[in-house]
């Protein structure tokens, strides 16, 4: 897709769109025009990244806007836990200054906010540092999607093993100091349980605000150590 220049005033030619939930906050979140920023235009909200205009397709747009909202999903939920807004879209610049919106062409993804952004040394979101780290972890992002849509056990489960997966073994998950090793046993019975009416209730059991807090520092820990 061709690049934009939105810093000298044009519009990103292809962005996705967003909605619901607190949609609007995106913008004060990311909001650099030369990276992975949202900005509201005509009362909606677009979601649109460098690595969009490198595609060559709309099919490959929305594929590659969708895996980074993927990420974004877990990277926000876990850092702030806030209610999920929508991917509504691929929405396309007109010659009239609106943008077009296509709706999704393989189902939708919802991804997470927060109001106000915490920076990094190098004066970037936190979650854009990590979520490049994710491009090369496919394991963490796999437990970064399944954390991002962990409204019930089903998904969290999933994400514990899928960090898990990433460590290698659950005695090396409980050996790499991300902050719930000791608690993986816990965990996972729990959420096991949970998502199957047959399983055993165990016998020290975790609530959800305590599971679903120690699987979010695990994969913030997991990322912010991973090469």
């Amino acid at each position: 897709m061709p690049a934009t220049n939105e810093a000298q005033g044009q519009l990103p030619s292809v962005a996705l769109c967003i909605g619901g939930g607190d949609a609007l906050d995106w913008p004060k979140v990311l909001h650099d025009a030369g990276d992975t920023h949202a900005l509201e235009h005509q009362g909606r909200v677009f979601l649109h990244s460098p690595s969009i205009d490198a595609t060559s397709s709309k099919q490959d747009a929305e594929t590659v806007g969708k895996e980074l909202l993927g990420n974004l999903n877990g990277l926000m939920a876990a850092f702030h836990g806030y209610e999920p807004v929508e991917y509504i879209g691929l929405a396309e610049l007109q010659g009239s200054g609106a943008y077009a919106v296509t709706q999704s062409l393989s189902g939708t993804v919802k991804t997470r906010f927060r109001a106000t952004a915490r920076l990094s040394g190098g004066g970037r979101p936190e979650v854009l540092v990590l979520a490049d780290k994710l491009s090369q972890q496919p394991l963490l992002a796999d437990a970064a999607y399944f954390y991002g849509k962990a409204t019930g056990w089903f998904e969290l489960y999933f994400a514990i093993e899928s960090l898990v997966r990433y460590a290698g073994t659950e005695d090396q998950f409980k050996k790499s100091g991300w902050g719930a090793g000791a608690n993986l046993g816990h965990l996972k019975q729990t959420a096991n349980f949970h998502r199957h009416a047959y399983a055993a209730r165990p016998a020290k059991e975790m609530s959800w605000n305590a599971s679903y807090k120690l699987t979010g520092i695990a994969l913030l820990s997991a990322i912010a150590s991973s090469p």
